[in-house]
């Protein structure tokens, strides 16, 4: 598993940079910096997986479960 942060700045879209080898199974995922909008936190986060290992229906449940992860660190006292 590969994980970067860019905790300097936001992004919209990531690319990292890697030989496109089909047989790459490496998942990367990066992430930059939080910040507010509207009175709620947001994070971008880039996905890049090999789509021979990983579908969508995986990435999806590994988005609801860092949405929840997120909300229950967010109801910590002191964390936001």
């Amino acid at each position: 598993m590969y994980f970067s942060c860019t905790p300097w700045f936001d992004f919209t879209a990531l690319t990292n940079e890697h030989a496109l080898d089909k047989d790459d199974t490496v998942p990367r995922l990066a992430w930059g910096r939080w910040y507010e909008e509207k009175g709620r936190w947001w994070v971008h986060l880039s996905v890049e997986v090999n789509h021979r290992l990983v579908d969508g229906l995986h990435i999806g449940q590994m988005k609801e479960a860092l949405d929840a992860e997120i909300a229950a660190l967010a109801q910590r006292p002191g964390v936001v």
